[in-house]
């Protein structure tokens, strides 16, 4: 069973119906480098928001307060990951900002 599912994963690379095959290296290189940059980004965005939004919740927690915390650490997170993602960037198309 697993044999099958195997062979029919790996059909179209070997029957040359992948959209990848034909295409150059340095095509596939603009492409990869494409997606990690996206991926990234996303990763950084998710995980200042991430951060900060829970320590946020635990600083509302301790302090017994409502979601004034929270909230403040939700805009922080966007705006620590969006700096990061900024300077990302730059850093990728060769130019650097501000350190």
């Amino acid at each position: 069973m697993l044999t099958y599912f195997y062979s029919r994963s790996t059909e179209p690379y070997e029957s040359g119906n992948s959209d990848m095959i034909g295409r150059d290296d340095e095509e596939k290189s603009q492409v990869l480098g494409a997606l990690t940059l996206v991926t990234g980004l996303g990763l950084t965005m998710m995980v200042a928001i991430g951060i900060c939004g829970v320590a946020g919740y635990y600083a509302d927690k301790w302090l017994d307060t409502s979601p004034g915390f929270l909230i403040a650490g939700i805009f922080l997170g966007v705006a620590a990951g969006g700096i990061q993602a900024y300077r990302s960037i730059l850093k990728t198309m060769g130019r650097h900002g501000p350190e």
